[in-house]
């Protein structure tokens, strides 16, 4: 790398819940995390997984911790691969 800037794409989500009363907006609820992967597959997987389970903001980071971690290892295998 030499001490070039390289930009890389990177995903991660935000997840958003509203409350409302009689059709009327009480209160908003909202979470995110932004670089889980530079993998745009896992990206895609881990979203579908908290969309099909109905993952709620106040619940967001306790499901996906174990995600943020086994997908840490993708950030240095990128640079790895950037380096050679």
């Amino acid at each position: 790398m030499n001490g070039e800037r390289r930009v890389i794409d990177v995903y991660g989500v935000e997840i958003e819940s509203e409350v409302k009363n009689k059709g009327k907006h009480v209160k908003q609820y909202k979470e995110h995390v932004e670089c889980i992967t530079p993998n745009k597959y896992k990206g895609s997987e881990l979203l579908g997984l908290l969309k099909n389970n109905v993952v709620s903001p106040i619940h967001l980071i306790d499901i996906i911790e174990e995600y943020i971690e086994a997908y840490y290892a993708d950030f240095d295998e990128l640079v790895q691969a950037i380096a050679n």
